[in-house]
């Protein structure tokens, strides 16, 4: 999506004084937010160090409070860059705008600016064991730099986002409310969930007992940026949903998102395989990221966590469908149900390989 040519003139004159020395190229394949490069047009191959930039619109529907990520970005940008060689990664620093605003309101739509790290990659899938072990490891550097930043410090961008209770709230007030048709298609995928009562007290339990950390809370691998040469990892990107959370939700989501052999979109789900190799890779990577700063209890979560984020959004594809789809996108009638019924699939795989490891 590009942008229109009224946005172009008054969103970049907020940042730069002669908009005509850029030009604006769609950034990246993010569904919530719109991101843009801007990039100068002087022909200098650092565009990182030539007055180049990043321009994000943020979603104000999905992120009702954008203050709060620009805020939270702003202290966590502070906090890592204050450790210095103890964080080895680079940076997406906050950009203020000329009247040294961070976040501008523009048309109804809220912008902000980050600064820009050049030459990079930025995968979409995991390749093989070893940048399973990377991108585990990097998530839990970016972790562990932030353990001595109270993870009360941060302000809710999302209110209760992992929290399985208010999930499973949502989820019955779904089922008391669907319309007749879609209880009906739906009815054998929701027995299975409602069966998982034993799983469920296990995890409500558990967050009891667990500290709290600030958790990136999308810990996807297309949010790692690695360098295009090296192929090493370089930076970890979008903290539009950093907050107080739990390291087993980070974990979680890298295996919900690395171990299947399909997509979540996939209906096929007989065909799904669980990726045991990548599994371990991402556990030891994970673990070897924070270098034995991590307790006892919180290590223990990681595995419970591999099953609790395909449930939980197993769990949120299946309420949608309920609803009628009013939050996720969908490109046919049944799209969410089979989402649902794909998660569902993933977190018996992952119980399964985890009973299995553990005997």
């Amino acid at each position: 999506m590009a942008m229109n040519r009224w946005r172009d003139e008054d969103v970049l004159s907020c940042f730069v004084t002669v908009t005509s020395d850029y030009v604006v190229k769609p950034l990246g394949q993010g569904l919530i937010n719109q991101t843009f490069l801007v990039e100068n047009v002087d022909n200098n191959t650092d565009k990182s160090a030539n007055g180049c930039f990043v321009l994000q619109c943020l979603n104000h529907l999905v992120f009702t409070q954008p203050q709060n990520i620009v805020d939270n970005n702003i202290l966590i940008s502070k906090h890592l860059t204050q450790l210095g060689r103890e964080y080895p990664l680079a940076i997406m620093m906050p950009k203020a705008s000329l009247s040294g605003e961070f976040l501008v309101l523009i048309n109804g739509e809220y912008w902000r600016a980050l600064s820009y790290v050049d030459n990079c990659i930025s995968p979409q899938t995991i390749d093989d064991k070893a940048q399973a072990h990377q991108a585990a490891q990097t998530f839990a550097q970016f972790s562990k730099a932030l353990a001595s930043l109270s993870a009360t410090s941060l302000k809710p961008v999302i209110d209760k986002f992992h929290d399985l209770p208010d999930r499973l709230l949502k989820f019955s007030n779904a089922i008391s409310n669907a319309d007749s048709t879609r209880l009906s298609h739906a009815q054998s995928l929701i027995k299975q969930y409602q069966l998982q009562a034993n799983f469920i007290q296990i995890v409500n339990e558990l967050v009891l007992e667990l500290p709290q950390r600030i958790t990136h809370n999308d810990t996807k691998i297309n949010n790692l940026l690695f360098d295009k040469n090296s192929l090493q990892p370089k930076a970890v990107i979008d903290l539009d949903t950093c907050m107080s959370g739990y390291l087993m939700h980070d974990f979680g989501d890298m295996v919900r998102t690395c171990c299947s052999s399909i997509s979540e979109d996939d209906a096929n789900i007989d065909g799904m395989v669980f990726k045991a190799d990548i599994f371990e890779s991402l556990l030891t990577g994970y673990l070897s990221g924070f270098d034995g700063n991590i307790e006892e209890l919180e290590h223990n979560s990681l595995l419970i966590g591999a099953r609790l984020m395909p449930f939980i959004i197993g769990c949120r594809f299946l309420t949608d469908y309920l609803m009628g789809d009013v939050y996720f996108s969908t490109s046919y009638e049944l799209h969410n149900l089979d989402r649902a019924a794909n998660q569902y699939k993933l977190f018996q795989l992952t119980s399964d390989y985890i009973t299995k490891r553990a005997s």
